[in-house]
C-alpha cells in the first residue's frame, strides 16, 4: 500500500488559470469552500504516481495492477485499465523526449509561480519537464501534462495551465539550459488525444506578463465576477455565486434579466380566439443564445445539488431538506461459489441456466491477445462498431459538419388522396368509416 503525499496547491494555481484569469472575483468567493478532489481526480492522482515511477525506470505499469494507493484517505486499487492509460502516456513521452539521444526527462517537477502571480511561495507541479537538444544550438524545453479524464477533451493550444508550468520551469532552469523555444504537450490516453504547441521564449514571457496582470486583478477591491462556461465549470463557489445565479435566471426567463416574468400577465394578454393561420416567430437568434447558455445552466444546477449534499452529509442544516435512506441496491450473492454449488444440485436446472457462458468483449479479447498480432489479425475482422450518433455542437467545433437529411425529405412523395368532404348520406362531416372505405 502506497500513500500519495498531497502536494500543496497554490491559490492562483495553473490548473485554475482559466477560472481566475477570466473571473477575478472567484478567488475570494471560493475561499470558504473546501478544496476536495473528485472520485475521478483521485484515480488520476494514482495514475500520475505510477507514471512518475515508470518514467524513473520502474518498468511497465502492469506490475502495479492490484496495488493500492491511498489518495486523500481513499484506497485506490490499480486496474488494468489504469495501467493501460499509464503505459500509453509513458510511450508518448518517449516520442517527445529520448533519453538515449541525450534528452533530459524530469517527471513531477515542482516549479515556482511567485514571479508570475505574486503569491508568496507558490508552486505548481508539472508532470514532465524535459530538455531536447536542438540541431541549430540551444535547447527546446518540453512541458508534458497527463490528462486521465474521459469526459472533457483537453488541448495544448492556448492552454494557460501548460504555459504557466512552462513559465515556472523557465524560471527554475534557465540558468542551466540555453532555452530557445518551448514545446507544450497534452497527452490524454482515454480520448486518444496527443496535442502540442510551441512558443518562442519571447512569446512565453509575453504570456507570463498576462498572468501577472490577471493575478493583479484578483487582488484589487470590488473584484468582478464574470460567469462563463469555461470559468464556472470547476469553480467550487458556483452554487452560491450571485453573478452566475443572475446569468441563469436571465437565460431561463427568455433572456430578461432581473426577475421571472409574471405569467398571469402573459395569460391575460392571450387572444380569446385563435387565428386559423398560425405564424411562427423568427426566434432562431434567441434559441441560439439560450443554447449557448445551456451548459452553464446545467453546471450551475449540478453545483447547487453538490453543495446541498455536501452540507447535509457534513451535518450542516439546509432549510427544507434532509438526508433519507435511498432505494435498496440490487440483490447479490454473498458467496457466489456456494450459490452456484447449491443451484447445481437442483435436478430441474441445467448448468447453462445457472451459469450461462458469454463471449468476452472485443476490448477484453484485444487485451488477452496483446502482442499476438497474428492471431488478433484473424479475430479483428469479426468486430463491428456502430458510428457515433449525431449531436449538436458549437459552429467553432473542429469536427466536420454532419449532413442532416430532414424528416420530410426522408419520405417518398405520396399521391394525394381524395377525401370526401361529406358523409355518404350527404349530411354532416365524413365519419371515420367513410374515410376508411
Amino acid at each position: 500500500m502506497t500513500e500519495v503525499v498531497e502536494k500543496k496547491h497554490a491559490v492562483l494555481s495553473p490548473s485554475g488559470y482559466s477560472r481566475w484569469s477570466a473571473c477575478p472575483g472567484s478567488v475570494a468567493l471560493e475561499a470558504p469552500f473546501p478544496n476536495r478532489g473528485s472520485h475521478y481526480a483521485r484515480y488520476g492522482t494514482a495514475m500520475h504516481e505510477i507514471g512518475e515511477k515508470c518514467l524513473l525506470g520502474a518498468g511497465d505499469a502492469e506490475q502495479f495492477v492490484g496495488d493500492t494507493f491511498v489518495v486523500e484517505g481513499y484506497d485506490i486499487v490499480v486496474t488494468m485499465e489504469m495501467a493501460d492509460v499509464v503505459n500509453e502516456y509513458v510511450s508518448y513521452v518517449g516520442t517527445f523526449l529520448d533519453a538515449a539521444a541525450g534528452d533530459i526527462i524530469m517527471p513531477e517537477q515542482r516549479v515556482p509561480l511567485t514571479h508570475m502571480t505574486g503569491e508568496e511561495g507558490a508552486e505548481g507541479t508539472s508532470d514532465v519537464v524535459g530538455f531536447r537538444k536542438r540541431a541549430t544550438g540551444g535547447w527546446t524545453m518540453v512541458i508534458i501534462d497527463l490528462k486521465t479524464g474521459q469526459g472533457v477533451p483537453v488541448f495544448a493550444k492556448g492552454n494557460g495551465q501548460l504555459r504557466m508550468y512552462a513559465g515556472g520551469a523557465l524560471r527554475k532552469f534557465s540558468a542551466l539550459y540555453d532555452v530557445v523555444d518551448v514545446q507544450m504537450v497534452i497527452i490524454q490516453p482515454p480520448l486518444k488525444i496527443v496535442d502540442d504547441e510551441t512558443l518562442t521564449v519571447d512569446e512565453l514571457r509575453a504570456f507570463m506578463d498576462e498572468v501577472s496582470i490577471a493575478a493583479g486583478r484578483t487582488q484589487i477591491g470590488g473584484v468582478e465576477l464574470v460567469p462563463g462556461e469555461k470559468q464556472c465549470k470547476f469553480c467550487r463557489a458556483k452554487s452560491t455565486c450571485p453573478a452566475l445565479r443572475d446569468e441563469v435566471l436571465a437565460t431561463v426567463t427568455t433572456m430578461t434579466p432581473g426577475a421571472f416574468r409574471n405569467l398571469d400577465d402573459d395569460i391575460a394578454a392571450l387572444p380569446k380566439t385563435v387565428s386559423a393561420e398560425i405564424k411562427v416567430a423568427d426566434d432562431g437568434e434567441l434559441l441560439a443564445a439560450q443554447m449557448r447558455s445551456l451548459k452553464l445552466v446545467e453546471d450551475w444546477m449540478k453545483g447547487v445539488r453538490a453543495e446541498v449534499e455536501r452540507r447535509l452529509f457534513e451535518g450542516q442544516p439546509v432549510p427544507g431538506f434532509k438526508v433519507v435512506q435511498g432505494k435498496q441496491g440490487n440483490r447479490a450473492w454473498s458467496d457466489p461459489d456456494a450459490a452456484l454449488a447449491a443451484l447445481k444440485k437442483v435436478p430441474t436446472l441445467k448448468i447453462d441456466d445457472v451459469a450461462p457462458r458469454a463471449v468476452v468483449s472485443p476490448t477484453a479479447a484485444e487485451k488477452l491477445l496483446k502482442g499476438d498480432e497474428k492471431r488478433w489479425s484473424k479475430i479483428a475482422p469479426l468486430i463491428t462498431q456502430a458510428p457515433g450518433k449525431p449531436s449538436v455542437a458549437p459552429a467553432s467545433d473542429s469536427r466536420p459538419e454532419y449532413q442532416v437529411v430532414s424528416t420530410a425529405d426522408s419520405f417518398a412523395t405520396l399521391p394525394a388522396a381524395e377525401i370526401p368532404l361529406t358523409s355518404e348520406s350527404g349530411k354532416g362531416k365524413p365519419s371515420v368509416q367513410d374515410l376508411l372505405s
